[in-house]
């Protein structure tokens, strides 16, 4: 976080992901040699890297009848820091660097979205930026199966209180906009059982920036307004027992 933020000796944080949509001035440009040279540029710090397939649903809605959902494959490039818990991922329209636990701080995660940022757009020949996303997603480790909600999340405008005094299986997505060009989708849930006996909840938080811009160079001003709107949900939804526990107590 930035230092106005508190930094915890035990995030919560089980992975943090920037993602960026883009459109090419010329579509038909685009080849997967680019893969290859991306990874020419970055190979010092990236030890391999990989395709990776994902599946998009999308649904189509009228107010007259119900239309059924569409499926499509996506192909991306995963590419593996050798050295940090740090990925990027890469196709045609996207690119994303994901880290995983534990967490490196908004400084170091920013420093990297940037450095790896800039040498994307010294590969691709970008017409505009259409979307940039900065998700948080939150795992909190139960210290019962009966655990409220409650008592690692707070109620607040995101968060109704029926979601507040359950316990076991719940669920929760919601998506409210912060401003005209910014919106913020929230998940809370309750984790599958595999690792930990006793469950977990995740706590998933994802500010988009929807406007499209031209400058595909200033972003810096834009990842950190999406940052400061991830860091005023998170702030206002923790319990002071969650507080504790990150900060060590």
């Amino acid at each position: 976080m930035t230092n106005i933020h508190q930094d915890f000796k035990n995030p919560s944080i089980e992975e943090a992901v920037c993602e960026i949509h883009f459109k090419l001035k010329d579509e038909n440009s685009w080849s997967p040699k680019h893969y290859s040279h991306f990874f020419s540029q970055v190979s010092d710090e990236f030890s391999e890297f990989e395709p990776i397939s994902q599946m998009e649903v999308k649904f189509s809605a009228a107010l007259d009848k119900q239309m059924p959902a569409t499926f499509s494959q996506s192909q991306k490039m995963r590419y593996k820091h050798s050295k940090q818990n740090l990925t990027i991922q890469l196709s045609k329209n996207t690119f994303s660097v994901n880290i995983l636990s534990k967490y490196v701080g908004w400084e170091n995660m920013k420093k990297y979205i940037l450095q790896y940022w800039d040498v994307l757009i010294k590969t691709y020949e970008l017409q505009e930026i259409s979307r940039i996303g900065l998700r948080y997603i939150n795992k909190i480790e139960k210290e019962s199966q009966d655990d409220l909600v409650g008592k690692w999340i707070e109620k607040n405008e995101y968060v109704p209180e029926t979601i507040i005094n359950s316990s076991g299986r719940f669920f929760l997505r919601l998506e409210k906009p912060i401003d005209k060009q910014t919106v913020a989708i929230l998940t809370l849930g309750e984790a599958v059982k595999n690792q930990s006996k006793l469950g977990s909840v995740i706590f998933d938080i994802d500010c988009v920036y929807e406007k499209p811009t031209e400058s595909t160079t200033n972003i810096d001003s834009i990842i950190e307004g999406l940052h400061e709107n991830v860091w005023a949900i998170f702030s206002k939804s923790i319990s002071k027992k969650l507080a504790s526990r990150m900060a060590g107590d």
